[in-house]
């Protein structure tokens, strides 16, 4: 087996995309630059991933299945305490990593469709976590207000995060407590400005998060 066709040679390029993708723009990386920076031909590269379209999608999958992999919930932790450990892990990965970090956020702000979905589908089961045990609003409703509020506030701690990388104006666990306070407030105002919502589930995060703030009837 040559060297350039070891096995984990793939793993090896996904690597280099996180970089790459995480400092520059898809339209900006040539398949040369990433054949020169890798030390192999663009035949290998064809091989692995069809084009440099295939080569993006799978550096954006591959961040993606980082990020994830960070935010696995321990479910000895009461819930409360989870969803801080979790944006605690989801800014510890962005300041570690903020390659790979840049490479999945910048990607779902692009047209791909295939980058879209990925992205999506981490946000969703981020907040299949955060909305555990919480019952549909309606039937065939997919963002009824809570999980509406809740894909807010996730978009704003996207937001939040990225401006936040260049330049870090203040610590990480102010950051993290200024995006946990802002989630509260925002599901508090959900509840006020949406009565006949049902309560949450006793035990979850949110009925911890709304116990002293929900509607009375």
């Amino acid at each position: 087996m040559s060297e350039n066709a070891r096995p984990d040679r793939r793993a090896e390029l996904l690597l280099l995309g996180l970089e790459l993708f995480g400092q520059e723009s898809f339209e900006s990386v040539s398949i040369d630059e990433i054949a020169r920076r890798a030390g192999i031909s663009r035949g290998l590269l064809y091989h692995y991933f069809g084009n440099k379209r295939g080569y993006y999608v799978a550096t954006v999958r591959f961040a993606a299945e980082r990020l994830l992999i960070a935010l696995v919930p321990d479910f000895e932790q009461p819930p409360l305490a989870r969803v801080r450990q979790g944006l605690g892990a989801y800014l510890a990965f962005a300041s570690d990593h903020a390659a790979t970090y840049g490479a999945l956020m910048h990607g779902g702000l692009g047209a791909d469709r295939d980058v879209l979905e990925i992205v999506d589908q981490a946000r969703s089961i981020i907040l299949g976590q955060m909305a555990a045990g919480y019952p549909s609003v309606s039937e065939g409703e997919t963002l009824d207000p809570v999980r509406l509020s809740l894909r807010a506030w996730l978009g704003a701690v996207e937001a939040a995060t990225l401006a936040w990388l260049p330049s870090r104006p203040l610590p990480r666990d102010q950051l993290h407590r200024l995006l946990l306070a802002q989630l509260a407030a925002m599901l508090r105002a959900t509840w006020r400005n949406h009565p006949t919502l049902p309560p949450p589930t006793d035990g979850g995060f949110l009925a911890e998060v709304l116990a002293h703030d929900l509607p009375t009837g």
